[in-house]
């Protein structure tokens, strides 16, 4: 008994789609890394701070990279190397782009997949015990945000507004980003975050019953972490 040629050519088709559907699954193109720049902020014992930025220029100054890798000298690997440790131990998807010593504080800027990389910081800090890392993360394709740095002494943002009248905005603290959520929907609020989620929330609503599609309003905050 013979299928007939249009039965046939669809059984076949749909077995290509479910094999080409298990090869892309398996190499993970639905989970492609966004970018996040992370910053260190890192302070302590003069002695330490200085051998922990000669082990970064000692990356960047070296014929090779200090681990056979794809990604170049300044890849975290290499790092996680110089403060002997094993990088296979570490999640290491970044590299340092920007380093630089200065009244004592060194800032290692670093463009890493999706967060910082876990373990790297507390590796710096076993290894140089008076070293505190701040650490700020940025991811704005997520529109993830994070510190540990809770006082601002490095990292003073705290909120973010992203809209379509005025683009990207920072805010330090809590006054001045109700200041501004004020004047964009010309009402007065008071400075406290429930309303003014609520305010915007209610501004933006207001804004596409009147017909205006093209506006968008998006907060976001820092998150607190250790």
């Amino acid at each position: 008994m013979y299928l007939p040629f249009a039965l046939l050519y669809l059984i076949m088709f749909r077995i290509f789609v479910v094999q080409k559907t298990l090869i892309f699954t398996s190499l993970n193109f639905k989970t492609m890394p966004t970018l996040c720049n992370t910053t260190y902020k890192c302070v302590g014992d003069k002695k330490e701070i200085q051998s922990l930025y000669n082990l970064i220029q000692q990356m960047e100054q070296s014929d090779k990279p200090i681990v056979e890798n794809e990604f170049g000298n300044m890849w975290l690997g290499n790092l996680v190397n110089l403060l002997g440790a094993d990088w296979n131990q570490y999640s290491c998807r970044g590299k340092i782009t920007f380093h630089l010593l200065e009244d004592n504080v060194l800032t290692i800027e670093q463009e890493t997949a999706w967060l910082e990389q876990k373990g790297i910081r507390e590796l710096i800090n076993d290894k140089f015990p008076s070293i505190k890392v701040y650490f700020t993360d940025e991811n704005f394709e997520d529109y993830y945000f994070s510190t540990n740095d809770k006082d601002g002494i490095y990292c003073k943002h705290r909120y973010f507004i992203d809209s379509s009248e005025d683009g990207f905005m920072e805010f330090d603290d809590i006054d001045s980003l109700a200041e501004f959520v004020s004047e964009m929907t010309e009402s007065k609020i008071n400075a406290d975050l429930t309303e003014v989620k609520a305010t915007i929330a209610e501004y933006t609503d207001k804004m596409e019953e009147e017909g205006d599609d093209s506006f968008y309003c998006n907060f976001y905050e820092y998150q607190i972490v250790d």
